[in-house]
């Protein structure tokens, strides 16, 4: 498809996979489309020589070095998809100064579900279904650009492909038919949010997010007729009350004296008209215990915090107008770290998970970054021959959850919390999360301001505790029950020149010689224990541990090997419990653990 202009998703209804409080799904819809992007090469596209991607269905985190071309991707993606116009400077110029004749961004799509396309879907593309080596159905479009007639612009043209073209070694075949269409477009609705966003220089664009969002409100007709006879009403009252403004009035009528082509000039303090009512709009934001204030009036990390909900809502009503099958949507974020501090951060990557269809960030964040899987993680690196992609493929379930565990220090965190909880043990690092979001209904603790620490031993947390009474943010311990944790409480308790021990209001300790692995088994869930361990590990390992050790219990059996495998399956098992209700309805957890969230709730109350 030859293309001049920008092409711009037409905005409809929407829904998100992951809610998050987005609008229930319109049950008169059509389905979304079974499809998704699987991999990106970006050819001669500003820093990148010859780059390819293999994109995941949900999140894709790009990280690197500053001039790697992160940015460079989430743009030649906007190009492909049809979301921003091409220019000259997209075109690569290589160390020597010579401009690439034409820059190509080829894109594989992908049923996000099966091996086949909807109906729909295969219909619109046709003949340009082609099958990979495993039998799947593929669609192959490359898009080239190339300086035109004139040289402040950029022809674009797209193709559909006979296969995907990974390496320069090989040739992409261009089909003869059909043509990519807008229509083929559309059912890709792209939007990307740059580094610098910012939603007041947005408010009042027609062409920002905020903008094609509000476009149309959707209002019957009768109440449009009634709204726009109050606004001129009002806007009548404000110009006849007020003296400056009649007097503004009677000078600009003077301009109709002046020319005879000017008819009326009139003074309209409020919009008068519904459609202007969007560019109008404003967001207020108040803080606790103060005053709603303009948005223009808060601090960068609120307004581009902001600025990424509007996007998300924008997302969220993405749809390919006049198709049977809603559009399937691509958001990408430019550092969405920007400007927020290191737990809003972590709230943001998890909000952004939220977003529907497909996520792509390019971040500097390590925050942002231990958010992610390893598997998500695309590391862009310079080398001599050009920029070259890295992942963490083939590397188990368990050497994922031990790596993570070993990478993950969060002590810059803790000057930013308004509660840190410490506890001495890789289970409880993985376990007390996960309990945590269910005791808060969703809410993670970095929502909450709350930061969790392992020193992976108490020994190690006096000075932190030291340095958090210092600065006079609250903290809480969740101790063993054994000798040696009573000896680091007290040695704790030395430091900071106070009694700290198993009765401190700071500390919660597990029963007498306890550890946290049978804090967990003391809760009778056995059967959801074993379902945790078996959603991470192989599905006969607990089996042959069992087989190995037969002259234990069920129960020492299940202990033993959580105690083997300290921190692999914290998470995992915490999720298992929690899902089993208890005779009250409440989601199980050890009475340690709630007796814990719910001092947290108190402090986190008394500073709010």
């Amino acid at each position: 498809m030859d293309e001049s202009e920008p092409q711009v998703p037409d905005p409809g209804t929407r829904r998100t996979v992951h809610d998050d409080g987005a609008p229930p799904r319109d049950p008169i819809l059509p389905p979304k489309a079974n499809v998704r992007l699987e991999t990106i090469r970006v050819v001669d596209f500003r820093a990148l020589r010859d780059v390819s991607v293999t994109l995941e269905p949900g999140t894709t985190l790009l990280v690197g070095e500053n001039n790697t071309g992160k940015s460079s991707l989430l743009v030649a993606l906007d190009v492909a998809l049809g979301g921003r116009r091409a220019i000259p400077d997209d075109l690569h110029v290589a160390s020597d100064g010579v401009v690439a004749a034409e820059f190509r961004i080829d894109v594989t799509i992908v049923p996000a579900l099966g091996d086949r396309f909807d109906e729909a879907v295969g219909t619109l593309y046709g003949t340009a279904v082609r099958r990979d080596a495993n039998d799947r159905e593929i669609v192959a479009v490359r898009t080239t650009g190339s300086l035109g007639p004139d040289p402040s612009s950029v022809h674009l043209q797209r193709s559909f492909l006979e296969r995907w073209v990974g390496s320069e070694d090989e040739e992409g075949v261009v089909i003869s038919g059909p043509r990519v269409s807008e229509r083929h477009l559309k059912l890709m609705a792209c939007s990307v949010l740059d580094a610098s966003r910012d939603l007041v220089e947005q408010l009042r664009s027609r062409l920002s997010p905020w903008g094609r969002l509000l476009t149309n409100l959707d209002l019957p007709a009768n109440v449009v007729a009634e709204v726009e006879a109050d606004l001129a009403a009002i806007g009548g009252k404000v110009v006849g009350q007020s003296p400056v403004l009649g007097r503004l009035r009677d000078h600009l009528q003077e301009v109709q004296r002046a020319l005879a082509t000017i008819g009326e000039v009139r003074l309209e303090p409020l919009p008068v008209n519904v459609g202007e009512l969007g560019r109008a709009i404003d967001v207020r934001v108040a803080g606790p215990n103060s005053a709603p204030l303009p948005l223009r009036m808060q601090g960068l990390g609120s307004r581009s915090l902001a600025e990424l909900m509007v996007v998300r809502a924008f997302a969220a009503t993405l749809a390919g107008a006049g198709e049977a099958v809603e559009a399937h949507s691509v958001s990408c974020f430019e550092e969405p770290e920007a400007h927020l501090h290191p737990q809003a951060q972590v709230a943001v990557a998890r909000i952004i998970d939220g977003f529907p269809g497909q996520r792509i960030i390019t971040t500097h964040s390590a925050h942002v970054a231990s958010e992610a899987s390893l598997t998500q993680v695309r590391l862009l690196r310079r080398s001599v021959s050009g920029v070259g992609v890295r992942t963490a493929s083939g590397l188990s379930n368990e050497d994922l959850i031990k790596v993570r565990r070993l990478v993950e220090r969060p002590y810059g965190q803790v000057l930013f919390a308004k509660l840190v909880v410490i506890s001495d043990g890789a289970t409880e690092r993985g376990a007390l999360p996960v309990f945590a979001r269910v005791h808060w209904a969703g809410t993670e603790m970095e929502g909450k301001c709350v930061t969790l620490v392992d020193p992976q031993s108490l020994s190690q947390a006096d000075h932190l505790v030291r340095l958090l009474e210092k600065l006079g943010i609250p903290w809480l311990v969740l101790a063993d029950g054994d000798a040696a944790a009573n000896q680091h409480l007290q040695a704790i308790g030395t430091l900071i020149g106070r009694a700290v021990d198993g009765t401190a209001p700071e500390v919660v300790q597990l029963k007498a010689g306890e550890a946290f692995e049978q804090c967990l088994m003391s809760c009778g869930v056995r059967a959801a224990i074993e379902q945790g361990i078996a959603a991470v590990s192989t599905a006969d390992a607990l089996a042959n541990f069992k087989a190995q050790n037969a002259q234990l219990s069920d129960d020492e059996l299940v202990l033993k090997f959580l105690t083997k495998h300290k921190g692999t399956y914290g998470a995992a098992v915490a999720e298992a419990m929690a899902a089993v209700l208890d005779v009250d309805g409440n989601p199980t957890m050890p009475t340690e653990v709630r007796e814990l969230l719910g001092r947290a709730d108190a402090i986190l109350e008394a500073s709010a």
